[in-house]
């Protein structure tokens, strides 16, 4: 099993990913079970406010605790030292946080469907963004928006933390 802050192999991210698209396929299961056919609209909007969020966190996450809590810096740190390596958080370690500070929080206030449908939208986001990274590191940019995000990473790993600094990698910010 990876360990957070140490390098994993190509099959480790593999099952990484295949392990996120298990989890999608499941709320998607879950939700086509629950919803309705008059929520419908009710449900794509929610995803997509999952999606929206998404970035927020993102941001927050790369900016505020991958360059400034520690021992998340220093694992981050090396990622910056060596970005064709695959240092990345464990899914294991994401789904925790995930369960614990987004669909835990939502199944409590909103009930089963809206926790599904947000962390559904939110998971989405991350998985786009995984295979969006990975992809910026280790593939040959075929069409203009994964090159403008290879171009402003590139950037992201020359400047560090001055000012101007670009900390998305899905969207720009």
């Amino acid at each position: 099993m990876p360990v957070l802050g140490t390098e994993h192999t190509m099959r480790e991210c593999a099952a990484d990913c295949a392990v996120q698209i298990a989890a999608i396929v499941l709320l998607i299961g879950l939700l086509a079970r629950d919803t309705l056919h008059g929520q419908l609209l009710s449900l794509v909007a929610l995803v997509l406010t999952g999606l929206f969020v998404w970035t927020f966190i993102e941001y927050c996450v790369h900016r505020f605790i991958l360059h400034g809590l520690r021992p998340w810096s220093s694992w981050h740190t090396q990622h910056h030292g060596h970005p064709l390596s695959h240092i990345f958080a464990p899914t294991l370690y994401i789904a925790t946080l995930f369960a614990a500070l987004i669909f835990v929080p939502v199944l409590w206030l909103g009930g089963l469907w809206i926790a599904c449908g947000l962390t559904l939208g939110i998971l989405g986001g991350h998985l786009l963004y995984s295979l969006t990274h990975l992809a910026i590191h280790h593939c040959t940019a075929r069409g203009p928006w994964l090159r403008q995000r290879q171009l402003w990473h590139i950037e992201h790993h020359r400047q560090g933390e001055s000012k101007g600094c670009q900390y998305g990698v899905t969207m720009e910010f």
